[in-house]
C-alpha cells in the first residue's frame, strides 16, 4: 500500500480482514514464519518489524544499522526471507545482507556492501 499500512486480505469472502500500520514508509516486503506464527515487515523506512498472526499485533521492530559512512536512499527496499527452519530470517538492503533470529529480531550476522564480495571468493 501507498499509505505503509498493511492489509490482511480474505480472499473467500473478498475482504479485508485487518489493516495496520507501523512503517513511515512504503511496505517493501513481507514474510510469514508457520512456526512462530508472525508476519515480517520490511519498509522504505528502513525497518523491519514483527507482527503476531494471533490478533495482529506488533511485537517488536528495529531499524537497520546502516555502515558508518553510508546513508539509505530515499528509494532504498529492504527484502526479508525466512530460512527453512522458519526462525532465521534474511534481510537484504542496498547497503548489507544480515541474519536476524525472529521474533525479537536479533542480528546473528551483518555483511556491509564493502565486503560482499569477499563472500564469494570462497
Amino acid at each position: 500500500m501507498d499509505d505503509s499500512s498493511i492489509q490482511i486480505y480474505n480472499v473467500r469472502v473478498d475482504e479485508v480482514k485487518t489493516k495496520f500500520k507501523g512503517h513511515q514508509k512504503r511496505i517493501t516486503g513481507l514474510a510469514f514464519s508457520h512456526t512462530l506464527n508472525v508476519l515480517v515487515s520490511s519498509g522504505a523506512d528502513s525497518q523491519l518489524c514483527v507482527w503476531s498472526t494471533d490478533g495482529w499485533e506488533k511485537q517488536t521492530s528495529k531499524f537497520l544499522q546502516i555502515p558508518n559512512g553510508r546513508a539509505a536512499s530515499p528509494h532504498a527496499e529492504i527484502r526479508v526471507q525466512f530460512h527453512l527452519d522458519q526462525i532465521h530470517l534474511l534481510a537484504v538492503h542496498e547497503t548489507q545482507i544480515a541474519i536476524y533470529e525472529a521474533p525479537k529480531l536479533e542480528c546473528l550476522k551483518q555483511v556491509s556492501k564493502r565486503t560482499c564480495h569477499i563472500l564469494f571468493i570462497f
